[in-house]
């Protein structure tokens, strides 16, 4: 079954890969995808050999037939298939979110005040080693970020 799951995303995947190359700074680079028709069959129906539960099942062979005569459209056609099939594909492979906990201001001032510290208190530097280091210019963990 996981096997199953990452062989549909690496499908997924290089579906989506000359979609969204394609619909990058505004679709400039639309022609400059090739054979989109005959890769977009191809990926779809080696998904359809997968398996996949039924909803998938039938997106992907929308996605497969929703490229048939691709490259006899107008641009504006191609670009609304594009953009159909990469919010189909990405409703297909999106994984949950993680929650990024919020940072509080306080919190955030005392990890910004750590940069400032000087080097020798860092554990691992010591006295001796920081001394040198700030005879090279290096004398807080700012300093060494940059």
């Amino acid at each position: 079954m996981q096997n199953n799951r990452e062989n549909l995303d690496g499908i997924i995947s290089a579906l989506l890969k000359p979609l969204l190359f394609a619909s990058k700074d505004n679709f400039v680079r639309m022609d400059a995808v090739k054979n989109l028709e005959r890769h977009a069959a191809r990926l779809s129906a080696e998904a359809l050999l997968l398996n996949p539960e039924d909803g998938k099942a039938k997106r992907f062979a929308a996605i497969g037939e929703g490229f048939a005569g691709f490259d006899a459209l107008s641009f504006h056609e191609k670009k609304d298939k594009v953009l159909s099939a990469i919010e189909a594909l990405e409703s297909l492979s999106l994984p949950p979110r993680k929650s990024v906990p919020a940072v509080t201001a306080a919190e955030a001032l005392s990890r910004l005040g750590s940069l400032k510290k000087p080097l020798e208190f860092v554990k691992g530097i010591g006295p001796a080693l920081g001394a040198r280091l700030k005879k090279k210019g290096l004398a807080t963990v700012e300093d060494i970020l940059y």
